[in-house]
């Protein structure tokens, strides 16, 4: 692990809350000049510990759906897996695609216009490699809640929820807003005069359009990609099957997930099962005790749970076009 200074420390967790912030309010706030916290931010990416930095959409209110499909791979070799790989990433419409363990092999993430496009990308990927996929799960994602990395402080953390919800009517945009949304999917720490100078919109406009879609949860925040074997943090995946889906109970179950430090995101599903809970979290016992604990804790509810790893993310970037 590399040991994070407590300076670059806080500046990871203000990163973490809004990638886009200026340096100079991240200067602030963490009690730097701009150019030392400009300096630790460089260090920070040349490093590695920060990959990159994307942006969340609520692409529901684009118009598009969110699909996973799980897949549990047969008969291939290492080569043959890794053209897999290579094929599914010239797919424009996934914008996740990772290697895990547990039930399942892969995981892909899909944004679609339709019920009717989704299946034409499961048809294709199944026309091409169906022969070395044992099994795939389906499910639909109708609402997803992210958090900011909880575990990265000492004390009582700040908690940021960035929430996804599905809506039946979508926003209205334009392509100017397209052409915005493209360029920040993974260049979400860009200001204003890099978009002006990346796309020939000007400032004012590009700010003023950011601005609107924030205010309509089109655009819902800002994040840092973090390297997470270099903070030695594992990621796990919770598939959890519930008996009950009474208001009250779920509502404490959320609840309950919203003030653990590990949990990154908390995602309502239709399919396989209901809920998909995402840790960071140091290790897999350290995984199999939270999981535990939650099963006991809301054993009225919680049918059945699930846990896969989260091994190599080859694509994390959900770009709607």
């Amino acid at each position: 692990m590399i040991k994070l200074h407590k300076k670059d420390l806080r500046i990871i967790q203000e990163l973490d809350l809004d990638a886009r912030q200026p340096t100079s309010i991240i200067a602030r706030k963490t009690g730097l000049s701009k150019e030392l916290a400009n300096y630790r931010i460089k260090q920070l990416e040349k490093k590695g510990i920060i990959r990159g930095y994307y942006s969340l959409y609520n692409v529901s209110l684009l118009g598009y759906n969110l699909y996973k499909i799980f897949i549990k791979l047969q008969n291939i070799s290492k080569a043959k897996e890794e053209e897999f790989i290579r094929y599914l990433l010239k797919i424009k419409q996934l914008g996740l695609i990772a290697t895990c363990s547990g039930n399942y092999d892969m995981e892909i993430g899909v944004v679609s216009r339709s019920l009717l496009e989704f299946h034409k990308i499961l048809e294709q990927i199944t026309n091409e490699y169906g022969a070395y996929i044992k099994s795939k799960d389906v499910t639909t994602i109708i609402e997803m809640r992210q958090y900011n990395r909880k575990y990265l402080y000492d004390k009582t953390p700040q908690i940021k929820e960035f929430r996804y919800f599905s809506k039946e009517e979508p926003e209205s945009y334009d392509d100017t807003d397209l052409k915005i949304l493209e360029y920040l999917a993974h260049n979400g720490r860009k200001n204003n005069t890099d978009i002006e100078k990346a796309l020939r919109i000007s400032r004012k406009v590009a700010g003023n359009r950011i601005k609107k879609m924030l205010k309509n949860n089109i655009i819902l925040g800002f994040r840092p990609l973090i390297d997470r074997d270099k903070i030695q943090m594992a990621y796990f995946r919770v598939l959890i099957k519930l008996q009950s889906m009474k208001e009250e109970s779920v509502k404490k179950l959320f609840g309950y997930l919203k003030m653990s430090p590990n949990v990154m995101w908390i995602n309502k599903t239709i399919g396989q099962w209901e809920l998909e809970v995402e840790l960071e979290i140091e290790d897999s016992k350290r995984c199999h005790d939270l999981v535990l604990e939650l099963k006991h804790n809301f054993h009225s509810i919680i049918a059945d749970a699930n846990i896969i790893e989260i091994f190599k993310d080859y694509k994390y970037e959900f770009v709607i076009s």
